[in-house]
């Protein structure tokens, strides 16, 4: 089958009509129309994987059948789920119905009942294929939502009591790894420090501090519940704050993550922290590169 094939208008056994349109070379957008009127568009709900179009990850689409029946067939990835198809809404005459009937009449009970129980399992299909979409929408609003917060704070910083920051997106979720080095040469390393809680939006400091942006060369880091706020400053260029519309598109967390990495130049490799010069008449002190007990200090 030619993925050219796809793009058109079909029909399921339930009378519901799905507007294919390609938005990419292996991605295709699909329009879903139901009988009664409801409409919802999902960018980039069919993909190419290895040779194979996948609906979401529910299903993956079977080629055309030997006997020549134009027909899509999905089969599902998950134990438990039926296979359902499509046809091809063929252009009506001028003077014809919009809609193609279906008249009963010379058919046997055996076969209305067939229809009835495709027609319900194509219902529980359908249900289960628009949970999908709408499972992988809020995904890509959160992954963005993320990656714009994430970008405003990523890279290095210092304070005013002279201790420099620099902040890494930690690969695939929500957080930053954060590398403190005081001005004795005590570096800090702590994995997941900063974190972007999606149900508040807000960026957190371990658990006692959130972020407040002033500006893109500053921030403020405000006590939840009590403790001093202290502020950074840009200790190194930044790019501009961006909105959400200028940020890579991202379908999940692992996408945005690595787009921002290359966005902004940042390292990809862990950090390594250097020891610290050894002091006169003293044997040097061991580091122990660890996340401090139950939060981290602030500075």
């Amino acid at each position: 089958m030619a993925f050219e094939e796809l793009v058109g208008t079909w029909e399921d056994g339930q009378g519901t009509e799905y507007r294919v349109s390609r938005d990419g070379p292996t991605r295709w957008t699909v329009e879903t129309c139901r009988p009664g009127g409801r409409r919802r568009v999902t960018k980039g709900l069919l993909k190419v994987w290895e040779g194979a179009v996948y609906w979401g990850s529910s299903y993956y689409l079977d080629d055309w059948p030997d006997n020549g029946a134009k027909r899509l067939t999905w089969q599902p990835l998950k134990e438990g789920k039926a296979a359902y198809q499509w046809h091809p809404v063929h252009p009506v005459a001028e003077q014809g119905s919009e809609k193609r009937c279906w008249h009963p009449k010379n058919e046997d009970t055996k076969g209305r009942e067939g229809r009835a129980k495709a027609t319900k399992e194509t219902a529980c299909q359908t249900e289960e294929a628009e949970a999908e979409e709408a499972a992988e929408a809020a995904e890509a609003a959160e992954a963005a939502e993320a990656a714009e917060m994430i970008v405003r704070i990523t890279g290095k910083w210092k304070d005013e009591n002279g201790s420099r920051y620099e902040v890494v997106p930690d690969s695939g979720s929500m957080s930053c790894t954060v590398v403190t080095t005081r001005p004795t040469g005590r570096v800090l390393k702590t994995a997941g420090l900063i974190k972007f809680d999606a149900d508040e939006r807000c960026v957190y400091w371990g658990s006692k501090f959130r972020l407040e942006l002033t500006d893109s060369q500053s921030c403020m880091w405000v006590p939840i519940r009590n403790g001093k706020p202290f502020c950074w400053q840009a200790d190194s260029p930044r790019p501009i704050v961006m909105p959400t519309s200028a940020l890579p598109k991202a379908q999940n967390l692992v996408e945005a993550s690595a787009q921002l990495q290359d966005l902004l130049g940042i390292m990809k490799v862990p950090v390594k922290v250097p020891p610290p010069p050894p002091s006169r008449g003293a044997a040097p002190k061991k580091i122990y590169n660890r996340p401090l007990r139950s939060s981290t200090k602030s500075s």
